[in-house]
């Protein structure tokens, strides 16, 4: 399947595979090295000349790999349909919310034209109040003093005038939460696969931050704080940070044992990545929040760094989330989780048991829980080690309405606290 994808009339050998899925096609060697510099498909031979197997890994979206006559354009779509993904990034994201999500998504069933689309309609949203001003500093050279003297600047360079190093502040539109929506805008405007709707937007955002210093291509994402001045940012904001943050960079191996980046044309997120992130945090927020009773003694931690299988403590244990409770004047971990975007098989088999059983041995506690996504026909169910620990496999229904999905979530958070 060969498709025009700009008004050039370039061409690109387009493949299109669901995730974790395999099809075969008729390739090129250019092609076939082409894809061979991500970990996003696998490519084997197959029978037959020229032919392959491309197997897809566990990152969704779309990227175009190689250039010229050797390009491939990768569609690899989730088994979740992507308004679901989308409520997965976003309550990943820290918008802690089970309502349904604030990102209009369309009718779109890709996910770099639902990210692109929800983008666009939520920048609009937000700047529908007008572009947000703030006060950045400032360092300029002027021939009348402004703000401070920059007085260590005047040393280095054995000032001798006329201008004189100045620092000041000023209010302008310049701001790292602009920034970040136009670099935001700019890189999608630049990826395949962007419907001609969502391009018009994006071009409209674009010139509405004509006054905004766009980001450099190796520099990085300006940081921003979630506070009230910014609060109507917020949704947008976040999908920006998930489009130019480190979601489309490869790192693959130069056959030597050091590994190389390499940016990508498109637009993947990892699903184990974005499983990890949303059950840790709603179960977390689950733990803190419970129907009843009191927490005041309880604190949850996610990627804890504090433990340590050995004395000598050179073998670090990094569980998803631990949680604890106080006992006199000390906190103590009283059970442990780890989130597995893996099949039933493989997250109740010996290497999630044997992984869990050194968390719950590092951290001293007698229960532990593997939480991995389910079909609606897994159960949970608990196995009692001759060690005396406890592991309960939590199976989560990713594709359930949202109160189901809220329950199933709470049901987890009740039983990692129940004796």
């Amino acid at each position: 399947m060969v498709q025009a994808t700009s008004a050039m009339a370039v061409t690109r050998e387009v493949i299109e595979l669901w995730e974790h899925l395999a099809i075969e096609r008729q390739l090129t060697p250019g092609q076939v090295a082409s894809l061979g510099v991500t970990k996003a498909v696998r490519v084997t031979p197959a029978a037959g000349a020229g032919r392959y197997k491309v197997k897809a890994d566990d990152k969704v979206g779309s990227a175009v790999f190689g250039s010229g006559a050797d390009a491939v354009l990768l569609r690899i779509r989730p088994k979740v349909e992507i308004k679901r993904l989308m409520f997965l990034l976003g309550y990943a994201q820290g918008r802690g919310t089970w309502n349904e999500p604030e990102v209009d998504v369309g009718e779109a069933d890709d996910l770099l034209p639902a990210v692109a689309g929800g983008f666009a309609r939520a920048v609009q949203r937000a700047l529908a109040g007008g572009l947000l001003y703030g006060y950045c500093t400032v360092e300029e050279d002027l021939l009348a003093i402004r703000g401070r003297i920059r007085s260590d600047e005047m040393r280095r360079r054995y000032w001798v005038g006329p201008e004189i190093p100045c620092e000041y502040d000023t209010f302008t539109v310049d701001i790292p939460e602009n920034q970040l929506l136009l670099t935001a805008a700019r890189r999608l405007l630049a990826l395949p696969d962007v419907i001609p709707a969502s391009r018009r937007l994006l071009r409209e955002i674009v010139a509405e931050l004509a006054d905004v210093t766009p980001l450099g291509p190796n520099e990085d994402p300006p940081v921003w704080t979630p506070d009230v001045h910014n609060a109507r940012y917020h949704t947008a904001l976040r999908l920006a940070d998930l489009i130019v943050r480190d979601r489309s960079y490869e790192y693959v191996d130069d056959g030597d044992g050091a590994t190389r980046t390499v940016q990508v044309d498109g637009f993947l997120v990892g699903m184990p990545e974005v499983f990890e992130d949303f059950v840790t945090r709603a179960v977390r927020d689950a733990l803190l929040n419970p129907p009843t009773g009191s927490v005041a003694s309880r604190r949850v931690t996610l990627q804890d760094k504090a433990h340590y299988l050995d004395r000598a403590r050179t073998v670090h244990l990094i569980p998803d989330l631990v949680c604890y409770e106080a006992t006199g004047t000390d906190r103590k971990p009283v059970t442990v989780l780890d989130a597995k975007y893996m099949s039933e098989k493989d997250a109740t088999g010996r290497g999630s048991i044997y992984q869990i059983l050194a968390y719950c041995t590092g951290l001293d506690v007698t229960t532990g829980h593997i939480v991995y996504p389910a079909t609606p026909t897994d159960v949970r169910h608990t196995r009692t080690l001759t060690t005396g620990i406890r592991i309960t496999f939590h199976p989560l229904e990713l594709t359930a309405p949202i109160p189901d999905l809220r329950r199933q979530i709470t049901e987890i958070a009740t039983n990692m606290t129940t004796v």
